[in-house]
């Protein structure tokens, strides 16, 4: 009992104090507390989603290992948690969204049917409850043959349901900003975070236990999380290389916005830490199989993965206000 209780001990604490600033945001600024809801919604529920995207890949046919299914099914705990704070600022304050309460800002029929309150509403809540349902019959379902078959589903569900959800939720904060790289360039984030939160995790396991934990292993993760970063950034300048040479007023001003004042700060650190260090700790090969090195890469690529806005440093819409 002593350990569950050590073992809960900081998610509790990390909760009461996001609550408490959550709190005090909604008094000093509230347009700024629920738009960072949004992103630590949407963040926590990517990491859980990268979780069970991990079982899944081990079930439709990657390698099993025991160890990484169980970390990837402790990650996916967190699932239920981001997706009630999404849902909460779709419910309770859905004017996060500029187009919502004004719909003129929204430019072209397609986008205004897309972009519709209850076509909105009710995409977010399918989503939602497919993320909760994949992952719970992940974990209740004993079948090998029935876990290949979920994996399969759940692959194309997936692929679509990520890039719909960072259309909707993230690239919709600025209405009349598009990018067809964006789906990619979260799936890159989403991919870098899971991986970090998953060594952290699988460390963290072995230290409670008091054992040491593989070398292959964390080699392994290592490798993934390097080659998620080189991913990320390749798409993360991609983006930003096309919208530069285009150089189209309301495609270039997402990135203007962010440029501009103490926002730009923000943007080059969101790039130093989901690339740079993670990139030069775990460079060397001996490091990606060291335990100390990953403790080292893991958390700037978490921090910077998942979360991230869609352009480094402030995240959609952030820089408006």
């Amino acid at each position: 009992m002593k350990s569950d209780n050590g073992r809960w001990r900081w998610p509790l604490q990390a909760a009461v104090v996001g609550g408490a600033a959550f709190l005090l945001g909604l008094g000093l600024a509230p347009e700024r507390a629920w738009a960072n809801l949004l992103f630590l919604s949407f963040g926590l529920a990517t990491l859980g989603l990268a979780g069970v995207f991990g079982i899944a890949v081990q079930y439709a046919g990657g390698p099993r290992q025991a160890p990484l299914r169980r970390a990837c099914e402790a990650l996916s705990r967190v699932l239920p948690y981001g997706a009630a704070g999404v849902l909460l600022v779709l419910l309770l304050h859905p004017s996060t969204w500029p187009w919502y309460g004004d719909p003129s800002l929204l430019h072209g029929a397609f986008k205004r049917l897309w972009l519709a309150r209850g076509f909105f509403l009710a995409r977010a809540v399918v989503i939602l409850g497919l993320w909760l349902v994949f992952r719970a019959l992940f974990v209740r379902v004993a079948s090998p043959r029935r876990h290949a078959i979920l994996a399969a589903g759940f692959c194309y569900v997936f692929a679509i349901t990520l890039a719909v959800a960072s259309f909707d939720w993230l690239m919709s904060l600025e209405p009349g900003w598009a990018s067809t790289i964006f789906a990619f360039y979260h799936f890159a984030g989403l991919g870098a975070g899971g991986v970090a939160a998953l060594i952290l995790v699988h460390l963290h396991r072995h230290a409670r236990t008091g054992t040491l934990a593989p070398p292959e292993f964390v080699h392994d993760l290592g490798q993934l999380l390097f080659a998620f970063c080189c991913l990320w950034v390749y798409m993360w300048f991609c983006q930003y290389l096309l919208i530069w040479y285009v150089n189209i007023p309301e495609e270039s001003s997402f990135y203007a916005r962010r440029l501009a004042g103490g926002w730009a700060s923000l943007y080059y650190l969101g790039v130093l830490l989901g690339w740079g260090v993670p990139f030069l700790v775990l460079l060397p090969g001996r490091c990606k199989a060291s335990p100390a090195d990953a403790l080292r890469g893991a958390p700037p690529a978490g921090a910077a993965g998942p979360g991230d806005g869609g352009g480094g440093g402030g995240g959609g819409g952030d820089g408006d206000s």
